[in-house]
Protein backbone atom coordinates (compact mmCIF):
# COMPACT_ATOMS: atom_id res chain seq x y z
CA UNK A 1 0.00 0.00 0.00
CA UNK A 2 1.16 3.26 -1.10
CA UNK A 3 2.03 5.98 1.86
CA UNK A 4 1.75 10.08 0.45
CA UNK A 5 4.80 11.81 1.45
CA UNK A 6 5.25 15.71 1.26
CA UNK A 7 8.82 16.57 0.69
CA UNK A 8 9.92 19.92 1.69
CA UNK A 9 12.36 22.16 2.89
CA UNK A 10 12.64 21.63 6.79
CA UNK A 11 11.29 24.94 8.71
CA UNK A 12 11.50 26.56 12.26
CA UNK A 13 8.27 25.41 13.02
CA UNK A 14 8.49 21.79 12.51
CA UNK A 15 8.68 19.03 15.36
CA UNK A 16 11.90 17.02 15.12
CA UNK A 17 11.97 15.95 19.00
CA UNK A 18 9.67 12.84 17.91
CA UNK A 19 11.89 11.86 14.84
CA UNK A 20 13.56 8.04 15.90
CA UNK A 21 16.14 6.87 12.89
CA UNK A 22 16.96 3.63 15.21
CA UNK A 23 18.54 2.26 17.81
CA UNK A 24 21.87 1.41 16.17
CA UNK A 25 24.93 3.33 16.43
CA UNK A 26 24.05 5.62 13.30
CA UNK A 27 20.89 5.71 14.14
CA UNK A 28 21.22 7.89 16.97
CA UNK A 29 23.49 9.87 15.75
CA UNK A 30 21.32 10.75 12.59
CA UNK A 31 18.12 11.15 15.25
CA UNK A 32 20.50 13.81 17.03
CA UNK A 33 21.69 15.96 14.22
CA UNK A 34 17.60 16.42 13.11
CA UNK A 35 16.54 17.12 16.42
CA UNK A 36 19.46 18.94 17.78
CA UNK A 37 21.47 20.30 14.93
CA UNK A 38 19.73 20.42 11.62
CA UNK A 39 17.92 23.87 12.47
CA UNK A 40 20.86 25.68 13.92
CA UNK A 41 23.39 24.72 10.85
CA UNK A 42 20.43 25.83 8.55
CA UNK A 43 20.16 28.77 9.67
CA UNK A 44 23.73 30.06 9.74
CA UNK A 45 23.76 28.63 5.95
CA UNK A 46 26.15 25.64 6.72
CA UNK A 47 23.49 23.04 5.16
CA UNK A 48 19.99 22.95 4.13
CA UNK A 49 17.71 19.46 4.91
CA UNK A 50 14.55 18.55 3.24
CA UNK A 51 11.91 16.51 4.81
CA UNK A 52 9.84 13.84 3.88
CA UNK A 53 6.69 13.69 5.93
CA UNK A 54 3.05 11.62 6.06
CA UNK A 55 0.01 12.84 8.04
CA UNK A 56 2.82 15.62 9.49
CA UNK A 57 4.85 12.77 10.97
CA UNK A 58 8.61 12.95 9.85
CA UNK A 59 9.62 10.20 7.61
CA UNK A 60 12.78 10.86 6.86
CA UNK A 61 15.19 13.67 5.75
CA UNK A 62 18.17 14.60 4.03
CA UNK A 63 20.49 16.95 4.74
CA UNK A 64 23.20 18.64 1.67
CA UNK A 65 26.20 20.96 1.56
CA UNK A 66 28.08 22.47 -0.99
CA UNK A 67 31.90 20.94 -1.37
CA UNK A 68 34.18 20.21 -3.90
CA UNK A 69 36.15 17.42 -5.13
CA UNK A 70 39.70 17.00 -7.04
CA UNK A 71 39.86 16.31 -10.71
CA UNK A 72 42.52 13.18 -9.98
CA UNK A 73 39.65 11.55 -7.50
CA UNK A 74 36.79 11.64 -10.80
CA UNK A 75 38.97 11.82 -13.87
CA UNK A 76 38.25 8.01 -14.24
CA UNK A 77 34.73 9.61 -14.75
CA UNK A 78 34.55 12.30 -15.91
CA UNK A 79 37.21 13.95 -18.56
CA UNK A 80 38.60 17.22 -19.58
CA UNK A 81 37.91 19.18 -16.51
CA UNK A 82 40.03 22.13 -15.32
CA UNK A 83 42.59 21.35 -12.57
CA UNK A 84 41.26 23.17 -9.70
CA UNK A 85 38.51 21.66 -7.38
CA UNK A 86 35.49 20.95 -8.49
CA UNK A 87 31.70 21.86 -7.39
CA UNK A 88 29.90 19.00 -5.86
CA UNK A 89 26.48 18.79 -4.62
CA UNK A 90 27.29 16.52 -0.87
CA UNK A 91 24.70 14.33 0.36
CA UNK A 92 25.81 14.96 4.55
CA UNK A 93 22.93 12.92 6.19
CA UNK A 94 19.94 10.89 4.83
CA UNK A 95 17.82 8.74 7.33
CA UNK A 96 14.75 6.94 7.50
CA UNK A 97 12.30 6.95 10.47
CA UNK A 98 12.52 3.44 12.55
CA UNK A 99 8.51 3.24 11.62
CA UNK A 100 9.24 3.26 7.52
CA UNK A 101 12.60 1.77 7.59
CA UNK A 102 12.70 -1.27 4.96
CA UNK A 103 9.04 0.11 3.36
CA UNK A 104 11.29 1.23 0.06
CA UNK A 105 9.00 4.87 0.29
CA UNK A 106 11.01 7.36 1.89
CA UNK A 107 14.92 6.77 0.47
CA UNK A 108 13.43 7.07 -3.11
CA UNK A 109 11.50 9.83 -2.85
CA UNK A 110 14.31 11.92 -1.51
CA UNK A 111 16.94 11.09 -3.82
CA UNK A 112 14.33 11.21 -6.76
CA UNK A 113 12.93 14.96 -5.58
CA UNK A 114 15.33 16.99 -3.27
CA UNK A 115 18.67 15.39 -4.08
CA UNK A 116 18.18 15.19 -8.25
CA UNK A 117 16.03 17.86 -7.93
CA UNK A 118 18.65 20.27 -6.47
CA UNK A 119 21.98 18.94 -8.15
CA UNK A 120 20.49 20.08 -11.42
CA UNK A 121 19.50 23.48 -10.30
CA UNK A 122 22.70 23.84 -8.45
CA UNK A 123 24.77 23.09 -12.10
CA UNK A 124 22.56 26.53 -13.31
CA UNK A 125 22.72 28.42 -10.74
CA UNK A 126 26.27 28.35 -9.49
CA UNK A 127 28.50 24.78 -11.08
CA UNK A 128 27.98 21.36 -10.12
CA UNK A 129 29.65 18.66 -11.86
CA UNK A 130 27.98 15.80 -9.76
CA UNK A 131 26.44 14.41 -6.26
CA UNK A 132 28.96 12.73 -3.70
CA UNK A 133 28.60 10.75 -0.62
CA UNK A 134 30.36 9.37 2.27
CA UNK A 135 28.76 5.76 2.51
CA UNK A 136 28.67 3.63 5.16
CA UNK A 137 29.44 -0.06 4.57
CA UNK A 138 26.06 -0.71 4.75
CA UNK A 139 24.97 2.11 2.33
CA UNK A 140 27.29 1.28 -0.95
CA UNK A 141 24.70 -0.71 -2.22
CA UNK A 142 21.99 1.97 -2.17
CA UNK A 143 24.32 4.18 -3.99
CA UNK A 144 25.25 1.75 -6.38
CA UNK A 145 21.88 1.30 -7.61
CA UNK A 146 21.11 4.50 -8.14
CA UNK A 147 24.45 4.87 -10.26
CA UNK A 148 27.29 6.14 -7.98
CA UNK A 149 30.51 4.70 -8.76
CA UNK A 150 32.95 4.14 -5.61
CA UNK A 151 35.49 6.68 -5.90
CA UNK A 152 37.89 5.58 -2.49
CA UNK A 153 37.65 5.60 1.05
CA UNK A 154 37.06 8.84 2.84
CA UNK A 155 39.92 10.74 3.99
CA UNK A 156 38.05 12.32 6.42
CA UNK A 157 36.25 9.53 7.85
CA UNK A 158 38.27 6.00 7.30
CA UNK A 159 35.56 3.86 7.62
CA UNK A 160 33.69 5.61 4.83
CA UNK A 161 33.36 4.99 1.19
CA UNK A 162 33.83 8.73 -1.00
CA UNK A 163 31.01 7.89 -3.95
CA UNK A 164 30.41 10.04 -6.89
CA UNK A 165 27.56 10.59 -9.53
CA UNK A 166 27.88 12.68 -12.43
CA UNK A 167 25.27 14.85 -13.26
CA UNK A 168 25.34 14.55 -16.64
CA UNK A 169 23.17 11.07 -16.02
CA UNK A 170 20.77 12.68 -13.68
CA UNK A 171 20.10 15.62 -15.91
CA UNK A 172 19.10 13.98 -18.94
CA UNK A 173 17.47 11.36 -16.90
CA UNK A 174 15.12 14.39 -15.96
CA UNK A 175 15.16 15.72 -19.18
CA UNK A 176 13.70 12.47 -20.36
CA UNK A 177 11.20 12.18 -17.77
CA UNK A 178 9.68 15.43 -18.00
CA UNK A 179 9.52 15.34 -22.14
CA UNK A 180 9.23 11.75 -22.21
CA UNK A 181 11.87 11.92 -24.78
CA UNK A 182 14.81 9.74 -25.02
CA UNK A 183 17.83 10.42 -26.62
CA UNK A 184 19.33 6.55 -26.39
CA UNK A 185 17.32 3.51 -27.44
CA UNK A 186 16.48 3.26 -23.41
CA UNK A 187 16.10 5.72 -20.80
CA UNK A 188 19.18 6.42 -18.67
CA UNK A 189 19.25 3.72 -16.12
CA UNK A 190 20.83 3.89 -12.93
CA UNK A 191 24.07 1.26 -13.63
CA UNK A 192 25.37 3.24 -16.16
CA UNK A 193 27.61 6.27 -15.25
CA UNK A 194 27.99 8.40 -18.52
CA UNK A 195 31.40 10.27 -19.10
CA UNK A 196 30.71 14.11 -19.16
CA UNK A 197 32.59 17.48 -20.51
CA UNK A 198 31.27 19.94 -17.60
CA UNK A 199 32.76 22.84 -17.19
CA UNK A 200 31.84 24.36 -13.62
CA UNK A 201 32.30 27.55 -10.78
CA UNK A 202 32.10 27.71 -7.19
CA UNK A 203 29.18 26.13 -5.63
CA UNK A 204 26.52 28.13 -3.36
CA UNK A 205 23.83 26.56 -1.27
CA UNK A 206 20.65 26.80 -2.67
CA UNK A 207 17.25 27.37 -2.06
CA UNK A 208 13.84 25.17 -1.58
CA UNK A 209 14.00 22.56 -4.85
CA UNK A 210 11.91 23.35 -8.23
CA UNK A 211 9.14 21.53 -9.24
CA UNK A 212 10.19 18.05 -8.79
CA UNK A 213 9.85 15.06 -11.35
CA UNK A 214 9.71 11.27 -11.79
CA UNK A 215 13.11 9.90 -12.94
CA UNK A 216 13.33 6.69 -14.92
CA UNK A 217 15.15 4.99 -12.14
CA UNK A 218 14.10 1.58 -10.69
CA UNK A 219 15.35 2.39 -7.46
CA UNK A 220 13.13 1.27 -4.41
CA UNK A 221 15.44 0.94 -1.65
CA UNK A 222 15.33 2.98 1.93
CA UNK A 223 18.89 3.92 3.31
CA UNK A 224 20.92 4.99 6.61
CA UNK A 225 24.04 6.65 5.32
CA UNK A 226 25.85 8.48 7.74
CA UNK A 227 25.67 9.97 11.39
Amino acid sequence: MSVPLEIRPLSERDLCTDFDAGGTPGGLALTDFLRRHAKKHQRQGVSATFLALTDGKIAGYVTLVGATVFRKDVEGVLKSLPPYPLPVLLIARMATAADFQGKRLVGPRLMRDVVFVEAVARRAGSGCVGIATDAKPEAVTFYARWGFTTLRASAELPALSRMFLPLATVQRAMEEAATGITSRAEPVRPEVVVPALLDSSVPAISGPPPEAVDLPFDQDADVETKG
